[in-house]
């Protein structure tokens, strides 16, 4: 990608939570720690990945994350990618022992790089930090488990917080990816005592080209029709467009709910099963498959609660797709004037836009748009890591 190569560090990249989300439909952050992962294995630098298991640590060279790498994009499973990982590892160890196995390996130091907040421990950050140099660099996408609690699984902003504050105390850097999540980032972090130096720097959108042979043979895409795309959990708020359809008549457009269900909406769940009129779930579409969806839509409905960033509204953006969205800052700073921002404390303003969508054929313009890359985005925080 022609990222600005930082030649004198060793990079130790964790992979805990590529290993534990093997055999799923990637989420975003998901997409984020695979998008560091090719990324390194192309700039042709020492790189090691870092996995833990139940049994220990696992470290990888670089040959060994790419054969993680292949084993992951085969559709694995997580057991599958484990047994794979442990067959290519370059050294192992127990808990107890990883600080002993980062200073045998890495006498000179490295460059640690979290970016899924899995094993974001204190043992791992004390580890990496009593190599010679060791720095530990983490990527936070957002502070929506402290800002929204309520929208958290039950324990979830606790342990969290227990996690910002091991970034507080022990990070060398900070990177966020949106103006307004770094705001939130400096107010926490601040709380608990240290902020950190931070990166800001916007992560890619990569654009999959449509096939319209990937989709569900059966589905019917005639009549106008709208997409949504996010896990159904709390904060997606899936359930305030059951609630825009119900109130429309019999003649509402079709709705496209893209995702896998989540936590927290057993409400929306019985009534996706009871089966709401002109709403049609679909879960486990490719890339490609979205993209098609998409690409035929008279626009993307985004109502979710809170963003660090928002990744479905910038890959139809990209696409060309108009956005009816959530007035959220983090996707604001990032479409600018490319999206129509509307409050969902109005549910009125929702439905008269959707209707005024529905009457206007996509005549989609990708050049409308420049979505964030991930070259701008490395070249950021290599140069620097």
């Amino acid at each position: 990608m022609g990222t600005t190569k930082n030649s004198s560090k060793v990079r130790l990249l964790d992979l805990s939570r590529t290993v534990a989300r093997a055999g799923r439909v990637p989420s975003g952050i998901d997409r984020v720690e695979l998008a560091y992962l090719r990324e390194l294995l192309t700039l042709g630098l020492p790189f090691y990945g870092l996995i833990r298991t139940r049994l220990g640590y696992l470290l990888l060279d670089a040959q060994g994350a790419a054969a993680l790498l292949a084993a992951v994009e085969s559709g694995a499973s997580q057991a599958e990618c484990i047994d794979r990982a442990r067959a290519v590892a370059f050294a192992r160890c127990p808990r107890s022992l990883l600080g002993w196995l980062l200073r045998r390996r890495f006498p000179a130091g490295l460059a640690y790089l979290n970016v899924g907040h899995s094993n974001l421990t204190r043992r791992v950050l004390l580890a990496v930090k009593s190599t010679n140099g060791g720095t530990a660099t983490i990527l936070l996408h957002d502070m929506i488990p402290l800002d929204f609690p309520q929208l958290q699984k039950k324990g979830r902003a606790k342990e969290f917080g227990r996690r910002m504050r091991r970034v507080a105390r022990l990070a060398d850097q900070v990177v966020c990816i949106s103006g307004a999540a770094r705001e939130r980032v400096e107010y926490h972090l601040g709380k608990f005592g240290r902020v950190p130096p931070i990166l800001t720097a916007p992560i890619g959108a990569e654009v999959v080209p449509p096939d319209v042979a990937a989709l569900p043979p059966d589905l019917n895409t005639s009549r106008p029709y709208f997409v949504a795309i996010g896990t159904i959990e709390p904060r997606k708020n899936i359930g305030f467009l059951l609630d825009l359809w119900g109130d429309m008549d019999s003649k509402a457009p079709q709705l496209f709910i893209c995702g896998s269900r989540g936590w927290g909406c057993e409400d929306v769940f019985g009534r996706l099963d009871a089966g709401a009129a002109n709403v049609t779930e679909l879960a486990g579409l490719s890339d490609a498959a979205l993209a098609a969806l998409l690409s035929g839509a008279r626009a993307l409905l985004f109502p979710s609660l809170a963003e660090g960033f928002g990744l479905p509204p910038v890959e139809a953006a990209a696409l060309g797709v108009p956005v009816i969205a959530n007035d959220l800052p983090s996707v604001r700073e990032i479409l600018g004037n490319r999206a129509v921002y509307l409050d969902v404390a109005d549910p009125y303003s929702w439905i008269e836009a959707i209707k005024a969508h529905e009457q206007s054929p996509p005549e989609h313009d990708s050049q409308a748009f420049e979505s964030p890359g991930w070259e701008a985005h490395f070249k950021i925080v290599f140069t620097v890591t």
